[in-house]
């Protein structure tokens, strides 16, 4: 189990803003990622990132705060109660993380800031009622902890802050509303309403990381135009190319232009003159023969080509659509998250439109792979 908690980063913090390894196993672990709940509907992340940690020392800060806490409140609340509040700790603290957290994060953070939100509010309404054994632990008593919690983690800006005052927000409210265990137990309360409610955050993740917003049409060359899904940032590329990026640049859309002629002559210039001169200016780590593939499919509209090179350590591919007559669009991204990208590869090249362009024909039956395209 703590391998799959611990992802041995060695990062500290809830939000991993640097280092694209551990970007890619804290997100390989289940980490929250919005780029991947908005793109290839991952919603259930939000759920699987409070059990991964970035490292042992985050693992035995949070249950340092969670188990004394924690285990209180379930002493004066039903377990279904306390079962409850850390469903929807769960649901609430995900939700604040997804809408104002762009960077990967992970970590139990939000439960906890939940828990002392609803100790705070248990021993607020419940005062003497409470135990004398379990009385510290609530009510006034927790406020200093909680302050020191929050100025420690205030300045670092590598905390999801948007987390942990999500959890805490949500961890007051449902302590407004918890009974005492043998109190007449409230329906509203019940675990099953409570995991409704994380099941509909989790299917509705995806159109909530896109903020709501369906992808936009932007021009691209030969008086033609494609669809960018929303929240994808616009730039241009080294060599003046439109670019869109999503996953903090881990995947970029690229519109270029090719000179005329057959696919295999517009390969062998995209081989020299884009990717070969990324590896001599030391874009990329490592390019080689075996990692290229020629994909060949029934699209009327032109070939694919992917390729495979290395970026700071990490195992990229590249689809290349060569279009008709010019125009070149290109999807990167890790190697890892390629079938994760099947669906959002697909929309973009079947929405292209404009002259010599398909429109919208596509062959939806799995590519055949063909001999290696050119060498590199």
């Amino acid at each position: 189990m703590l391998a799959w908690l611990i992802t041995g980063s060695g990062l500290g913090n809830n939000a991993v803003s640097s280092g694209l390894t551990s970007v890619l196993s804290v997100i390989a672990a289940g980490g929250r990622s919005t780029a991947l709940v908005a793109d290839a509907g991952e919603g259930w992340r939000l759920a699987t990132c409070h059990f991964v940690h970035t490292s042992a020392a985050h693992l035995l800060f949070n249950l340092a705060f969670l188990f004394p806490v924690g285990g209180a409140i379930e002493q004066i609340v039903a377990r279904r109660d306390y079962a409850a509040l850390l469903l929807a700790a769960a649901a609430g603290s995900s939700l604040c993380s997804l809408l104002g957290t762009p960077q990967v994060s992970a970590g139990a953070s939000g439960l906890v800031f939940a828990v002392l939100g609803a100790a705070v509010s248990l021993g607020l309404r419940h005062g003497q009622r409470l135990p004398a054994r379990v009385r510290l632990h609530f009510g006034g008593w927790v406020l200093p902890f909680l302050v020191i919690v929050l100025a420690v983690s205030s300045s670092n800006p590598g905390v999801d802050h948007f987390s942990h005052m999500g959890g805490l927000c949500t961890g007051i409210l449902v302590g407004m509303a918890l009974p005492l265990a043998g109190d007449t137990p409230r329906a509203v309360l019940r675990p099953t309403l409570a995991s409704i409610g994380i099941a509909a955050v989790l299917l509705l993740a995806p159109a909530i990381a896109a903020h709501g917003q369906p992808p936009y049409r932007v021009s691209i060359a030969d008086d033609a135009s494609l669809r960018v899904p929303s929240g994808w940032r616009a730039r241009f590329g080294p060599v003046g190319e439109l670019q869109f990026t999503s996953a903090g640049g881990l995947v970029v859309l690229a519109i270029d232009r090719s000179p005329a002629g057959p696919w295999t002559e517009r390969g062998t210039w995209y081989t020299r003159h884009r990717l070969t001169s990324m590896a001599a200016a030391g874009r990329v780590d490592a390019l080689t023969q075996s990692e290229a593939q020629a994909v060949v499919t029934a699209q009327t509209s032109g070939i694919v080509i992917r390729y495979g090179f290395e970026r700071t350590g990490i195992p990229m591919v590249r689809d290349v659509y060569f279009l008709a007559p010019r125009t070149v669009v290109s999807l990167e991204l890790p190697r890892a998250w390629a079938g994760k990208y099947d669906e959002t590869r697909k929309a973009v090249i079947e929405s292209v439109r404009g002259p010599g362009h398909a429109q919208g024909r596509h062959d939806r039956r799995q590519p055949r792979t063909v001999a290696a395209a050119t060498p590199l």
